[in-house]
């Protein structure tokens, strides 16, 4: 549940920048009605029902991802800590750090949240590389073999999808780019076909 809020946050970012820019181009009208109708489909209409699936998934998964699934988490993390929290004596010792209590969850999940978050950018588009003689298992936990270094992130978007990089998390960095295109500064060494396109 945790990861997949990360998950529909995103869905629900997409959403509402989608439907922002509609308004701001004059495309739609401002307010909660027109967001319902252009803003929730957002992500269902650029990404999941763009004419390469299977299954066409219908205007009901967007009242589950926007209604829903906020309603059924809040219920279940509630309870879960909620019973868990009741179950110490006092309640607010549930929140040191004993292995069975709540506060080595929230520090565990501080912890994972920060990594992610702070790391997020910059192990997006960089790469290790290592510099050591032979194999690299050898010289894994030696720093002065390895360099980090810039490499591109090529985003698949499905033909159909009416959609720009930009609206995408990371779309502003010049190395992420859609699969086809060339980033700056790498022209010389991918060519004008991308490796990611041959595999």
């Amino acid at each position: 549940m945790f990861s997949g809020l990360f998950i529909a946050f995103s869905i629900w970012k997409y959403g509402y920048y989608k439907w922002r820019g509609l308004v701001e181009d004059g495309k739609v009208d401002d307010g909660i009605a027109s967001f319902f109708k252009h803003g929730m489909s957002g992500f269902r209409d650029d990404f999941i029902n763009t004419g390469d699936n299977d299954i066409w998934v219908p205007r009901a998964w967007d009242f589950i991802m926007y209604f829903a699934f906020p309603i059924l988490f809040t219920v279940l993390i509630l309870s879960y800590f909620g019973d868990l929290i009741s179950s110490f004596d006092p309640w607010y010792s549930a929140f040191g750090l004993d292995p069975h209590g709540a506060g080595i969850i929230f520090l565990f999940w501080g912890v994972v949240a920060a990594l992610f978050i702070g790391f997020n950018d910059y192990v997006l588009t960089r790469r290790p590389v290592y510099l050591g003689e032979g194999h690299w298992i050898t010289g894994l936990f030696d720093r002065s073999n390895w360099e980090m270094r810039d490499a591109p992130l090529f985003r698949n978007v499905p033909e159909g999808a009416e959609v720009s990089i930009e609206d995408l998390p990371g779309g502003s960095d010049p190395q992420i780019v859609e699969v086809g295109e060339v980033p700056p500064g790498w022209e010389g060494v991918y060519g004008d076909v991308m490796d990611a396109e041959l595999a």
